[in-house]
């Protein structure tokens, strides 16, 4: 999570939040939303990035103040939210890892995080028009 202030949480992103909390099955978790001014993740500016602890079940989500209730932004919250859903592959992987010869491991590194990050992308192009058409009550709009 970002030491920066937070700007408010607007109504879509706090709906939209609840959507995802509850379709990938986050209950149980403490996840932390933070709004931040130009938003940058090793020395990139990103639309948002999560850090997930697993053994605690939190999660805080940093989100790029700017962010817009339009399709890029509910695909951002989205996607966020499938990287905090899908810790489990990260951890097993990790554990992998642990067996590859060192002069291999940053390549591995790369192609799973590549591969990943594609695949969470097209996740979140897919499923996000599901989740703003249901209702807060579970219902189609």
């Amino acid at each position: 999570m970002s030491k920066q202030k937070s700007k408010p949480i607007p109504r879509w992103m706090s709906e939209h939040t609840r959507k995802c909390k509850s379709a990938f099955g986050l209950h149980d978790w403490r996840i932390t939303i933070a709004r931040v001014p130009k938003l940058k993740r090793d020395g990139q500016t990103c639309a948002g990035f999560h850090t997930t602890v697993r053994r605690t079940l939190s999660s805080g989500i940093d989100y790029d103040a700017a962010l817009r209730g339009d399709d890029f932004g509910y695909d951002v919250v989205t996607h966020e939210f499938l990287h905090v859903a899908l810790i489990e592959p990260d951890i097993a992987f990790r554990r992998v890892l642990d067996f590859v010869p060192k002069k291999h491991k940053a390549h591995c590194q790369t192609l799973y995080t590549d591969a990943k990050e594609h695949t969470v992308e097209a996740l979140a192009r897919s499923i996000t028009p599901v989740l703003r058409a249901v209702t807060n009550e579970g219902k189609k709009a």
